[in-house]
């Protein structure tokens, strides 16, 4: 009888060891489930906060865009108006340019205008000299070419009156001179 009792007992020895067991591999796995559900837990937690200051930096950063795309738009207006600046101030820099220039020229033609005037005069001046001078020696020529004639003249009478001796040379000197003086008189 011993050996009936003792089977049972075993048995029921073997199915509470295998029970406890059980249990324990059970209380286990379900120690693990729950520190795995805690360790879940935490990682969910800790990614739920990751996830929060992603979407703070993602709408952080979508701010930062927009107040970009604000700060661009107001930039690329005042480009506008610099360029808009600068197209006026060089069209204006232009125009003083063309004045000053235009101003120049006018200068410049002035001066030109000038320099043509005085060589005109000088030039005038130098051929009204010359022409003076050489007048001159054109007249000393003739009168003495006249006066060269005119003693010929003279002597030819003289030498008439000689022959004819009808003029008196006083007579045929003075009309002589008075003629000569006329000629002469008549070139000035």
């Amino acid at each position: 009888m011993p050996l009936l009792i003792i089977i049972p007992g075993l048995i029921l020895g073997f199915v509470t060891v295998t029970a406890l067991i059980n249990m324990t591999a059970m209380a286990r796995r379900q120690g693990r489930e729950k520190a795995m559900r805690v360790h879940l837990g935490n990682e969910l937690s800790r990614l739920s906060k990751e996830k929060q200051t992603l979407d703070r930096t993602v709408a952080a950063v979508e701010r930062n865009i927009n107040i970009l795309s604000s700060q661009e738009e107001k930039l690329l207006i005042s480009l506008g108006k610099l360029e808009a600046e600068i197209e006026t101030r060089r069209q204006d820099k232009i125009a003083e340019m063309d004045k000053l220039v235009g101003a120049q020229k006018e200068a410049a033609l002035n001066d030109l205008a000038a320099w043509a005037e005085e060589e005109k005069r000088r030039l005038g001046e130098k051929f009204n000299t010359e022409f003076k001078q050489e007048t001159q020696a054109l007249r000393d020529e003739l009168r003495t070419a006249i006066n060269g004639e005119f003693d010929q003249i003279r002597e030819f009478f003289l030498q008439f009156a000689r022959q004819e001796k009808i003029l008196a040379e006083k007579d045929i000197q003075d009309f002589l001179e008075k003629k000569r003086l006329t000629v002469i008189s008549d070139l000035n």
